[in-house]
């Protein structure tokens, strides 16, 4: 009842009989398909189906304009999505655009083209507007992308002046609370409920004094110990240093990334909506745009967008020892790695590592993948997990006000000690389990059989 083929008509207004055109519809599903049957290239529109015999018997011909033949309303205001089937690009017109232009198209020698899923969309009319117009009858990869990209405009811009900034220090420090103030406020408006923007701010400014603390904690260290003669102090952040002193680039936009969608969920008064609001305003988008100006590919830039996520999921409970060393106050920081393995550690967050490992984005990033019934992950994305972790758990204990000024100079070398403990231990795990995610799950929860 509802196929329909159609002349595909060319600029001269003559027919093109070497391409077939044709409507279907079941329901609320439509499909038009075209598809050249010539060498020679071809173009043209069609509006107007061929004549077909009407229901009846009485022998009389119809035809139906395209508009109709799809399903779709002549209206203006009425603006319809859809999807070509064969290079997967989205497409926007307004359904009276079907009724009185019809559709135009180009095809190539034996060619053919399947657009599918018409449907008419709700979103704020500005929105469609301001798309219909930016596209231009073209298509894009991601139409959903494009959307939130006119919605979202002012959030994204505000979000990617945070990262005008090279590098996180005294300098910048201004500079970066104040474009993340207007980032939170771009967004408070977006989300509801919001009202109150300085918990965000306030939490942001934290987290960025805390990493300059760190370097300060740290250059005071080297200072009294210099790299020839390191001591338990120094060993505890030789693995992090690079990230703490020197992040660069690539690995400051990654902070800065962690620190502000961190911070984005005190501007919700519930923390379990935290992914929620994230996710609400696709801050994927503009991030992929930051990190592309490190110079990564696509599949880098994806894993770094993982990173983040977790790193603001997980935070420093992975390496916050700050009640074991509340517990010890008087007991000074082991001072020979031979000493330090016996400094007793209990491993903070209630299990947080089998929650870490159990996770999909961390799978994900450390390229779960099954061999031969054995299901492994990758050795060198569990190390730079394990890295930037470590490095969140330091830069807490540097958080206002510092585990420091909470219980002494000394609390503090503990709770450094027994993270650079754990941070071997884990370490040591993944290569006992053979980067095998089955046995590292079963030395985590205590049955495997691991020396310590």
């Amino acid at each position: 009842d509802h196929f329909n083929l159609f002349d595909f008509i060319d600029r001269h207004g003559r027919v093109n009989e070497n391409v077939f055109a044709f409507t279907n519809r079941h329901g609320e599903e439509s499909a038009l398909v075209l598809f050249n049957n010539k060498y020679e290239a071809a173009d043209g529109a069609l509006r107007v189906s061929t004549p077909k015999l009407a229901k009846g018997g009485d022998k009389q011909t119809i035809s139906v304009n395209l508009g109709d033949a799809l399903g779709v309303k002549n209206d203006d205001q009425a603006y319809y999505l859809f999807r070509e089937q064969v290079s997967g690009l989205e497409f926007i017109r307004k359904g009276s655009e079907f009724h009185k232009n019809g559709f135009r198209w180009g095809l190539r020698g034996f060619e053919y083209r399947v657009f599918l899923d018409f449907r008419p969309d709700t979103r704020s009319e500005g929105v469609l507007e301001e798309l219909h117009r930016r596209l231009g009858g073209q298509g894009t990869p991601d139409i959903r992308r494009e959307m939130d990209q006119i919605r979202f405009k002012d959030v994204y811009e505000s979000f990617k002046r945070i990262f005008d900034q090279p590098d996180i220090n005294q300098k910048s420090l201004a500079s970066l609370e104040k474009n993340f103030g207007k980032f939170a406020g771009s967004a408070c408006r977006e989300l509801s409920p919001c009202s109150n923007t300085a918990p965000a701010v306030e939490a942001f400014s934290q987290s960025l004094r805390s990493l300059l603390s760190t370097r300060e904690y740290l250059y005071e260290i080297k200072r009294k110990h210099p790299r020839a003669t390191p001591d338990a102090n120094t060993e505890a952040f030789l693995p992090a240093e690079n990230l703490i002193l020197g992040a660069g680039p690539e690995n400051t936009s990654i902070l800065l990334a962690t620190y502000a969608i961190t911070a984005l969920q005190k501007l919700k008064n519930d923390p379990e909506e935290t992914e929620d609001a994230t996710a609400a305003l696709m801050l994927h988008w503009p991030l992929e745009q930051i990190l592309k100006k490190t110079g990564k590919g696509k599949a880098e830039i994806t894993r770094d967008i993982l990173l983040i996520r977790i790193l603001a999921a997980y935070g420093s409970r992975v390496f916050d020892f700050s009640e074991n060393a509340l517990k010890q106050p008087k007991r000074a920081a082991a001072k020979t790695r031979s000493q330090r393995t016996a400094v007793q550690i209990n491993s903070p967050g209630e299990r947080i590592e089998l929650a870490l490992v159990d996770d999909p984005l961390v799978q994900e990033f450390l390229g779960v993948n099954k061999y031969q019934g054995v299901v492994y992950y990758s050795k060198e994305s569990f190390e730079e997990l394990n890295l930037w972790l470590f490095v969140m758990g330091l830069t807490g204990y540097f958080c206002e006000p510092g585990l420091r000024e909470n219980c002494g100079k000394k609390c503090l070398e503990t709770a450094v000690a027994l993270s650079q403990k754990h941070f071997e231990h884990l370490a040591g795990l993944s290569q006992q389990a053979n980067y095998q995610l089955e046995a590292l799950r079963s030395f985590l929860s205590g049955n495997g059989n691991v020396g310590r």
